[in-house]
């Protein structure tokens, strides 16, 4: 937003830096994954489509048309609906997580987890419920879509709640579900196989799509302000970071939990807008924000306390299998001594 309002940027030369950014950041992480000096290495990891594995192929393809459909429509919902709209419709991601998980790897989710998702996308809503009354008034709606590309890229735009923004904005969490299933998929296909390069290929299209377009219509690539770089370098390092730290993550949890974590980040959006642009937040805002964090802390305890419990059972079963062991060998040790 201050990129757009004050630096000469525009949507489609913010896409560009932003997303070519994301794809190098991950392409060079998954270079970084495959053994020194192996060529081969390297090629398997940064297009992990190569590989040579039974079904394999499919959810490598999908992740990279799926990493970018995210990112496509997460920037569109932002220009094409009102901001609170997309945040809250996006942060219902987790629900996609756990239907998809449910429907496509047979995924249980303990109680603590269903609970939790349920009260941080309640707590999603409330929070930005007085922006989304205030979207809502029949004064407030935009029903027409951009009449042309010049006036969607327009820093001033007054961007209001649609019916197809919000369509959008609920796309871009489905599509990061989906992608995070295919992340999951392809490691139980290809266990120990890198998977950080299912997201580069992607988010590098999508950058050069938008440099294309821009090309074509005219469009400034490069700002002259300088101010516009520095701000777009971190956001697409940033931006980078964080589809690596989810691709992580959904090895060793369900893309359902990943979504359930991200929710942390939502009281925080209200925090850096004030900062930045000095908007105060409403009291829902802070509620429900505070509600996500409390939330977020007592499924993280209880999941703790699941973990001790679980390894006091199988230390408890292993010593009563060393037990048995043990006293095997000493009847043994009887036996033979009586013969």
């Amino acid at each position: 937003r201050l990129a757009r309002r004050h630096y000469g940027g525009n949507t489609l030369n913010i896409v560009f830096w932003k997303f070519v950014l994301v794809g190098a950041i991950n392409l060079f992480y998954a270079a970084s994954l495959a053994p020194r000096g192996s060529l081969r290495g390297v090629r398997r990891a940064v297009l992990p489509c190569t590989l040579r594995r039974k079904g394999v192929l499919l959810p490598a393809l999908l992740a990279t048309l799926f990493t970018a459909a995210t990112n496509t429509c997460f920037v569109t919902a932002y220009m094409t609906t009102a901001a609170s709209n997309a945040v809250v419709l996006i942060e219902i991601n987790p629900l996609w997580g756990a239907a998809l998980g449910c429907l496509f790897l047979s995924d249980v989710l303990p109680v603590r987890t269903a609970i939790a998702i349920a009260v941080g996308v309640a707590c999603a809503f409330v929070a930005f419920l007085p922006e989304i009354i205030g979207a809502a008034d029949g004064a407030a709606v935009d029903t027409a879509a951009p009449r042309s590309l010049d006036e969607l890229l327009r820093p001033e735009r007054v961007v209001r709640a649609t019916w197809y923004g919000n369509l959008v904005a609920i796309g871009a969490g489905l599509f990061f579900q989906a992608f995070l299933l295919c992340c999951r998929l392809f490691g139980r296909r290809c266990p120990g196989a890198p998977t950080a390069g299912l997201a580069c290929w992607g988010a590098l299209g999508c950058g050069m799509t938008a440099a294309i377009v821009a090309v074509a219509h005219g469009s400034v690539l490069c700002p002259p302000h300088a101010e516009f770089y520095p701000l777009i370098i971190g956001n697409g390092a940033l931006a980078g970071l964080a589809w690596v730290c989810c691709i992580k993550a959904c090895q060793l949890v369900t893309g359902a939990e990943v979504g359930l974590i991200l929710l942390a980040d939502m009281p925080l959006v209200p925090f850096w807008v004030y900062l930045g642009l000095g908007e105060v937040p409403s009291p829902f805002t802070i509620g429900g924000g505070l509600t996500v964090w409390a939330t977020l802390g007592v499924h993280g305890w209880l999941d703790y306390r699941a973990g001790r419990e679980a390894e006091r059972c199988d230390g408890a079963a292993r010593r009563l299998e060393e037990s048995h062991l043990e006293g095997g060998k000493r009847t043994e040790l009887s036996i033979e001594r009586f013969n």
